[in-house]
């Protein structure tokens, strides 16, 4: 009896090692996204500005 009891709980720690597993893989995965897109902002509003300091005049396009 005791034997079952302690392979139960070892299938349930394996259950919410596994989930808790998931919950990170998904979260680094998301804030990676995020960087991504930010880093790709950044560097598209970087070359407008350098694209209007080299000719003013295309400032209102």
């Amino acid at each position: 009896m005791i034997a079952a009891s302690s392979s139960a709980s070892s299938s349930s720690g394996e259950t919410i090692g596994l989930s808790a597993g998931k919950s990170i893989a998904l979260g680094v995965g998301a804030g990676g996204g995020a960087a991504g897109a930010g880093a790709g902002i950044g560097i598209l509003f970087g070359k407008v500005i350098e694209s209007v300091t080299r000719q003013p005049e295309m400032r209102d396009e």
